[in-house]
């Protein structure tokens, strides 16, 4: 399981690291428990692998300094990255032997000035 490191890297990662440390505990104070963080198959990454009873969440944050409105951070989640977590996710699922979930794709939002969260369940679908 990757680190949630918030002292190496440029602000970029830094700042990358921290929302995805605030995301984790946003979804373990909802009953989540973290399966992976920055999990990858070759050059593809899921941020945060979460489960809840019988579904599991593949995560991706993304986080601005500030969030405008002008151009809401869920839509960087662009066909090509959907695509890659998906095919990610499928290997996880028949690494861990994890059949009978309900596989779900959310994406979060972080506002790090604000500290506030936007988690869309179901962001998009396998298809």
């Amino acid at each position: 399981m990757g680190r949630l490191n918030l002292k190496n890297g440029s602000a970029a990662q830094r700042d990358g690291a921290k929302a995805e440390r605030m995301v984790m505990w946003y979804l373990v104070f909802r009953g989540y428990r973290l399966l992976e963080h920055n999990y990858t198959v070759g050059h593809k990454e899921i941020d945060l692998i979460m489960r809840k009873r019988g579904t599991i969440a593949f995560v991706e944050v993304k986080a601005r300094r500030k969030i405008d409105g002008r151009f809401p951070p869920h839509l960087s989640v662009d066909a090509v990255k959907r695509k890659n977590i998906v095919s990610a996710a499928k290997v996880y699922v028949l690494r861990e032997k994890l059949s009978g979930y309900i596989l779900r794709f959310d994406v979060a939002e972080v506002d790090l000035s604000s500290r506030r969260i936007n988690y869309i369940r179901n962001a998009y679908t396998e298809g």
